[in-house]
């Protein structure tokens, strides 16, 4: 078939594609601002949160190692010589529990208190995490180490 003459207003026709000539829908608004003048950026300086690049990367490592520290403690919890993937699962929440839960310089002295008992123990800071999650549309575990990384103490802060 050749696309002269098989077109769908009859033989002889050609076929055309897309919108017909002259169909279009003309723009009603043409509302630009310079980037980083929008709506968002509009935020006022004391509302905006401050974030530690460097605290970030810190507590990303420390609750890594937190991690091998709550699977071998599980480990000797249980009696195991290994943990399956189900059991790496439980320890991963349980370092998401005590990340959210705990301050970061006491991560390594709670883990045997969250391997017993894994359950949230500070409500208002699990609300603030929250809502930073909800905020910045992270997981409940990123938003807890945001958290943990508010600070202004270096130069490479990001503001949010």
């Amino acid at each position: 078939m050749n696309n002269k003459g098989d077109g769908p207003s009859g033989p002889g026709l050609p076929q055309e594609n897309g919108r017909p000539e002259g169909t279009g829908t003309p723009q009603e608004t043409k509302e630009v601002s310079p980037i980083g003048q929008g709506e968002q950026s509009s935020a006022k300086e004391e509302d905006l949160e401050k974030y530690s690049l460097k605290k970030v990367t810190d507590n990303m490592i420390h609750a890594n190692s937190l991690n091998r520290l709550v699977e071998a403690g599980l480990r000797k919890f249980h009696k195991l010589k290994r943990l399956n993937k189900r059991q790496k699962e439980v320890a991963q929440s349980i370092v998401e529990v005590i990340v959210a839960n705990e301050d970061p310089l006491d991560w390594k002295k709670v883990v045997s208190k969250y391997i017993k008992n894994p359950t949230d123990h500070n409500d208002e800071r699990v609300e603030k995490i929250k809502d930073i999650a909800h905020k910045h549309q992270l997981d409940y575990y990123l938003a807890s180490i945001l958290f943990a990384s508010k600070g202004e103490e270096d130069t490479e802060d990001v503001k949010k």
